[in-house]
């Protein structure tokens, strides 16, 4: 049976923040997952090291991965 696939995005501004919220079905088996799981890791370190170059200290990332559902939540100063 094919499980139940969504993706989740919000987005907005509040005083000078930017906001976004990106969740989504996890939905890999064990092989495609561990195959994934390294390229995520590269695709993390380039976008970590972007947002520090363009807004250093002005910025939060936090990601969150559990059987079930990815999340990353994206916080920039204006």
């Amino acid at each position: 049976s094919i499980d139940e696939v969504w993706v989740e995005i919000h987005i907005k501004v509040v005083d000078q923040s930017l906001s976004l919220s990106v969740k989504n079905s996890n939905g890999f088996d064990t092989i495609e997952k561990n195959e994934f799981e390294y390229q995520k890791g590269i695709g993390l370190k380039n976008v970590r090291r972007r947002l520090e170059l363009l807004y250093e200290d002005h910025y939060t990332l936090e990601t969150n991965d559990t059987e079930d559902q990815y999340s990353v939540s994206l916080t920039i100063e204006l």
